[in-house]
């Protein structure tokens, strides 16, 4: 990757330059942190012409190796205040790797109304008008896209990122070119509806990432795919079962995100599991379990959701079924694919929507478990009706509307499935990642419930502090390769699997990381995000109250990690 593509969309210039030496070792989140720390001014509105959206593929990104092909997108969230960084499987991030494009940053914003697809090919960089797409829902607008244009992979906006609300996430096309692959967290599909961009169209090429030492490289490889196949959650749990697996040990263990985080476990959890999304493969003749997002992955995480005429309804996994299905005491896996498809169609994030509609069914705005009238408020979003636009806003916004104190977020983002008074080291990362409460920023419930590589009591708060740190290092230098954190499952407890994805880093790039300083790009990269934090005047790393004074059953559990423990991190 050699060149960075910058497009100014009150100009409409687009200029390619060379990758500064100072950027050759740095990707996607990594890549997209220090730009915005070098370019970006903390202080500036996140929908105003002075944040910029980043778009970087990982270190790996193009290359053979499974799992590398996240796409990271970058800017300074609406939602949050904060650094925001939101990745998406696809294989957008390979197609912009083999056109040697190590970033793209789309900066200013337009002084018209009009709305732009940025075209990005081997001999063609441009910005096309397309006021044709106004208003059009994602599906649309993928299809429309693949009429015009051939060979080619597509990102986009939905209405509620044309409307600039702060739920609003950016759709990437799948391996079957479907735009199922959201970016969703922290409004970057806002930021991007601000600078007057509908979609980005990348064009496929056969063209190869160049490899220094092709032989080390394959060698890295063998070692690494050797281990996730023989791992047994990436070899076998999550490919047989995708992350729907984490229904049954989740609520067991007391940690599920019940009736807007009142309980922690719920009687009616074996309705919405894997066995029972399964059972309807089975029983419909369609969908599929290990279904790969992005081509050549061997983990196979997600799924096709059959529908009950058999037709795929879209992927739904773990954080989405735990959000919209207990959360909101939804009890039937066709009705929350079929919110997740609405959410999808019209462009936001399920997670921050369903904490959102948490917040609302807990002010009476509507009955628990009602999924229609959730259907008809997606909808509401996407026409922009107050409580479309109040649901679109986030659950922060919408506790504070309702006056409702029980809102789960850290800096203003809903966390995931997880509740953290019974995963408590999952809590101390909530509170403590630059990004706001992110569950992959660090997933400490690998150890503390699912005991993964380490075996932590989650009820307890020893150290957790330092493990959450350790696990959002390990997360964030994955997220610097581009390699997808449930390659983490692998390498953790595999020092062979490890040894395997830093050889192929080294023989691409002819660098010399050991098993010990790649993470370097893990601390480094967070060190940027907190100093961008800093700047924009977010230090303060505090939990909402509730979780503090509110016990959680079943184990009548509070989140008592010392503050003093969190204020040692700066």
């Amino acid at each position: 990757m050699n060149c960075i593509i910058r497009v100014n969309m009150l100009t409409q210039k687009i200029t390619e330059e060379p990758v500064p030496e100072a950027y050759r070792l740095l990707g996607a989140r990594g890549l997209n942190a220090r730009i915005l720390l070098d370019e970006v001014d903390a202080d500036c509105e996140p929908l105003g012409s002075r944040n910029k959206l980043i778009i970087s593929p990982g270190l790996m990104a193009g290359t053979s190796a499974s799992s590398s092909s996240r796409l990271s997108y970058g800017g300074k969230s609406p939602l949050t205040g904060t650094i925001k960084e939101a990745n998406a499987g696809g294989n957008n991030a390979a197609y912009l790797a083999r056109l040697g494009i190590k970033s793209v940053i789309i900066e200013d914003i337009p002084n018209t109304k009009d709305l732009f697809i940025l075209y990005l090919g081997a001999n063609r960089k441009e910005l096309i008008l397309a006021n044709e797409l106004k208003g059009k829902r994602v599906y649309e607008t993928g299809e429309i896209l693949k009429q015009r244009f051939e060979n080619v992979g597509i990102a986009c906006i939905g209405p509620a990122g044309e409307q600039l609300m702060a739920t609003a996430g950016i759709a990437n096309t799948n391996s079957e070119d479907e735009p199922e692959r959201f970016a969703a967290r922290g409004g970057l599909g806002a930021v991007m509806g601000s600078k007057g961009l509908k979609a980005i169209v990348i064009e496929k090429t056969k063209d190869k990432v160049r490899i220094q030492d092709e032989k080390a490289f394959m060698e890295g490889r063998k070692k690494y795919t050797n281990g996730l196949l023989k791992n047994e959650t990436t070899g076998q749990g999550l490919p047989q079962w995708s992350t729907l697996v984490l229904v049954d040990p989740i609520n067991a263990a007391g940690d599920m995100t019940v009736k807007n985080m009142s309980q922690g476990e719920w009687d009616e959890c074996d309705h919405v599991n894997a066995q029972t999304m399964v059972d309807l493969i089975n029983e419909r003749g369609s969908g599929k379990m290990g279904h790969p997002c992005q081509r050549g992955c061997i983990i196979r995480c997600s799924n096709k959701y059959p529908g009950k005429n058999g037709e795929n309804v879209c992927k739904i996994d773990y954080e989405t079924v735990a959000l919209l299905g207990p959360n909101l005491l939804i009890n039937n896996l066709d009705a929350i694919a079929e919110i997740n498809r609405k959410c999808n169609d019209v462009g936001v994030d399920t997670m921050e929507i369903a904490g959102a509609l948490g917040v609302a069914m807990e002010a009476g705005v509507l009955n628990w478990g009602d999924s229609d009238r959730v259907l008809e408020i997606i909808d509401e979003i996407a026409t922009g009706t107050v409580l479309g636009k109040l649901i679109g806003a986030g659950a922060l916004s919408t506790g504070r509307v309702l006056g409702i104190k029980r809102i789960p977020v850290v800096k203003g983002q809903t966390w995931g499935g997880y509740d953290p008074r019974a995963s408590k080291g999952q809590g101390v990362t909530y509170v403590t990642t630059p990004q706001g409460a992110d569950h992959n920023a660090g997933y400490v419930v690998s150890a503390e419930v699912l005991k993964l590589g380490l075996d932590l009591d989650p009820l307890t708060t020893d150290g957790k502090v330092d493990v959450s740190l350790a696990y959002q290092n390990y997360a964030g230098t994955f997220d610097c390769l581009g390699i997808c954190v449930m390659a983490t499952y692998a390498t953790f407890p595999d020092p062979s699997c490890l040894e395997g994805v830093v050889k192929m880093v080294n023989a691409v790039y002819g660098s010399d990381f050991t098993a010990e300083t790649i993470f370097q790009l893990g601390d480094n990269m967070i060190a940027s995000e907190r100093e961008f934090n800093r700047r924009a005047g977010i230090v303060i790393n505090r939990p909402p109250e509730f979780i503090v004074n509110e016990p959680l059953p079943p184990h009548n559990v509070v989140w008592d990690v010392p503050f003093k423990d969190l204020d040692r991190i700066v």
